[in-house]
């Protein structure tokens, strides 16, 4: 997780794979929503070790695409927004349920929840 290229080249797969899904946004503006350490930091984290539910190929790129459209923009977000797709995945199976499915929800369910109820 330390090493600038890794980093960046891990980015870049994500942004892409991102883009493939949904074709909103570039590569480039995707990769750019990545580079806030405290959301590579846990995207990462989460994906390997704590809530692997997150690396899910139906996840993973709809959570990538909801950071490049403004949720996850505080640590304190990120923090509320991983677990919460977690619990959520335990009763939808999100990863079975799509992209877009998990895109929506989280734009429209996560993002109007007030701070202490996720």
């Amino acid at each position: 997780m330390d090493c600038p290229l890794a980093k960046a080249w891990w980015r870049h797969r994500y942004a892409q794979e991102a883009h493939r899904v949904f074709l909103r946004h570039s590569p480039e503006d995707l990769s750019r929503a990545l580079r806030k350490p405290f959301r590579w930091e846990r995207l990462v984290e989460d994906m390997i070790s704590r809530l692997t539910v997150i690396g899910d190929s139906a996840i993973r790129p709809a959570l990538v695409q909801c950071l490049a459209e403004g949720i996850g923009n505080t640590p304190k977000e990120m923090e509320r927004l991983t677990p919460w797709i977690g619990r959520r995945s335990t009763v939808q199976a999100f990863g079975a349920l799509g992209p877009q499915y998990v895109l929506d929800l989280v734009t429209k369910e996560f993002a109007s929840l007030p701070e202490s109820s996720s």
